[in-house]
């Protein structure tokens, strides 16, 4: 047997332990560790910058390692726990495909909690409680936010994330790359405009290469969008993509498990997660 490899013997205390967490309350999304190590190594990946040291703190977001992209793009790497877990699932090659689905699911709902903290636009209105009138806050159906799944596992990374977004619109897109820094649209339901002030979700499984987003970043800007209300939320992203985007969209923040260190001569990021088309839907 391979000894890279997972004994498949070990897979059960895995699935059940993966069962058991993704059945827990909603609650254990809120709480982050306050515990981490600071670690003074720094890692510069074709001019990205990995900082490993005590994490700052980025508006209401706790505890998200900031990465600075090319200009200022900043890339928020939240270091849950869950995330881990969910990833470590998802990049094993012996994974059923159901289970390889249900921990990219987690991983929507975990990044979507750390992405919406200060995202979501509320109204603060006096209401009558049980005992006198209190302040209350309350999400505002009435900007929703316009989600952009790119691809075809992208709609798995939202299944689960209906309740962190009380309102929202989608258009789903998908895009071939047709050259250096080109893409081409086989589907497109983007709207015709966004209207001021509309903030934009681009959601894309993994970051590899720049030209897909690229494309699709472009035309939401051109119908209106703007940059600084623009955020990606990806699985995984590898510092080409990065470097490229950075240099075009510095406003743009995107929202990430992992920032895998390489990319192949044929666009694959390494480690990565493998074909996920395959292995979420076929296996």
């Amino acid at each position: 047997m391979d000894a890279s490899r997972p004994a498949k013997s070990l897979l059960a205390p895995l699935l059940l332990a993966s069962c058991a967490i993704a059945a827990s309350p909603l609650r254990a999304l809120s709480r982050t560790s306050n515990t981490h190590r600071s670690v003074a190594s720094r890692h510069v990946y074709g001019g990205i910058r990995r900082l490993r040291s005590q994490p700052e703190r980025i508006g209401h977001s706790r505890n998200c390692v900031r990465v600075r992209a090319a200009k200022t793009m900043t890339i928020l790497v939240p270091p849950h726990p869950l995330i881990k877990h969910y990833l470590g699932i998802a990049r094993l090659e012996v994974m059923p495909p159901l289970m390889t689905k249900n921990a990219l699911v987690e991983l929507g709902r975990i990044l979507m909690y750390e992405l919406v903290r200060d995202w979501l636009p509320v109204v603060e209105q006096e209401i009558e409680a049980t005992y006198a009138t209190a302040e209350a806050s309350f999400i505002d159906s009435s900007k929703p936010i316009q989600i952009v799944p790119i691809g075809t596992v992208a709609p798995v990374l939202l299944e689960q994330t209906g309740s962190l977004l009380p309102a929202s619109q989608s258009y789903h897109c998908g895009l071939k790359t047709t050259g250096e820094d080109s893409a081409e649209y086989y589907l497109n339901t983007l709207p015709e405009k966004i209207l001021e002030g509309e903030k934009v979700l681009l959601v894309i499984p993994e970051l590899a290469s720049h030209q897909i987003t690229d494309r699709v970043l472009t035309d939401v800007i051109e119908r209106g969008g703007k940059p600084e209300n623009i955020r990606i939320m990806s699985v995984l992203v590898a510092p080409p993509a990065l470097t490229k985007l950075g240099l075009k969209y510095p406003d743009v923040r995107v929202y990430t498990a992992m920032i895998d260190p390489e990319v192949d001569d044929s666009g694959k990021i390494l480690p990565g997660l493998g074909d996920l088309s395959f292995r979420v839907f076929v296996g």
